[in-house]
């Protein structure tokens, strides 16, 4: 049988669990970060280019990562929590299903 969270109380009859198991959110946090990653990379080679002007580079990178790096990191950690919760939930409903059925 599947392994449900202890805080699951399945019985039979009783209403199905209330959550979601659907992986849009997480896909869409993911794709967040991987986005402003990409932007900081792509404007770090870019404020890096000019050979004229080698401080532009540590400014521009300093500044950069402040504005992209948080929420690069926000939006990955929400992304894994998020499929996390999204597997356990289809577990959780799984096992729901099959007391009802009474396998």
């Amino acid at each position: 049988m599947d392994r449900v969270p202890s805080s699951y109380r399945a019985q039979r009859g009783g209403p199905p669990p209330a959550c979601s198991d659907s992986l849009g959110a997480p896909i869409i946090d993911g794709l967040v970060a991987l986005s402003a990653a990409a932007l900081l990379v792509v404007n770090k080679q870019k404020a890096c280019s000019d050979p004229d002007d080698p401080d532009r580079c540590d400014r521009g990178t300093s500044f950069l990562a402040a504005v992209f790096l948080p929420p690069a990191v926000l939006y990955g950690i929400a992304s894994v929590i998020g499929f996390s919760k999204a597997s356990e939930c289809h577990r959780v409903k799984t096992v729901h299903a099959r007391l009802q059925v009474g396998t």
